[in-house]
């Protein structure tokens, strides 16, 4: 087990955690993990908007697999355009996408 401040060691050891498992994590270290567990959520998260109740095979492939949410968001729009979605289904992935776009944009 990782800890990173002095509360997270001094609770680690209330709840019964062996202190010769416990390790100071490297500086820095804890963030870069909480930030992919962020990432993470929010890479599902715009998958799930994306597919909809229409696609949960697709959503669940795409999560499972590590692909992107824009990936996705591609292969709905081409599945779309070979006749496989609802006209009413566009917008909404169109919209999706362009989010999420803007968001990653925003963000960097």
């Amino acid at each position: 087990m990782y800890v990173s401040t002095t509360e997270q060691f001094q609770r680690a050891i209330s709840q019964g955690v062996d202190p010769k498992t416990i390790e100071i994590a490297p500086a820095g270290a804890l963030d870069a993990a909480e930030n992919g567990k962020r990432d993470e959520r929010q890479r599902c998260q715009t998958i799930m908007e994306i597919a909809g109740q229409d696609h949960p095979d697709k959503a669940r492939h795409a999560i499972e697999s590590g692909m992107s949410a824009e990936a996705l968001g591609t292969e709905l729009f081409r599945l779309k355009l070979q006749g496989g979605q609802r006209k009413a289904d566009e917008p909404k992935a169109v919209d999706a996408i362009t989010a999420k776009w803007n968001n990653d944009q925003q963000n960097h």
